[in-house]
């Protein structure tokens, strides 16, 4: 059994090679000291470049991608999290 994560991003091309569905990975290049957790994919993220936000509630949730801020935004309370990511 294949236990690579995959996700779908809205332009309906597959990514998956054990990471997360985004083209940058986060943690090329960090600006910030303090990563936080995509609550989609669990990927790290850092707050201060990230480029795909949810707000909901005065809570700011950071994404690694668009795809994984799409599914979030579809069904927030579908998420284990009542904390920001």
């Amino acid at each position: 059994m294949n236990n690579q994560q995959t996700h779908q991003d809205p332009d309906n091309t597959v990514q998956g090679s054990g990471g997360c569905c985004c083209r940058n990975k986060a943690s090329a290049g960090l600006v910030s000291e303090t990563l936080v957790t995509d609550p989609v994919c669990g990927m790290k993220v850092d707050p201060a470049t990230s480029k795909h936000l949810f707000d909901r509630d005065g809570s700011t949730f950071h994404f690694c991608c668009a795809g994984c801020r799409t599914k979030f935004a579809a069904n927030p309370d579908g998420y284990p999290t009542s904390r920001p990511a």
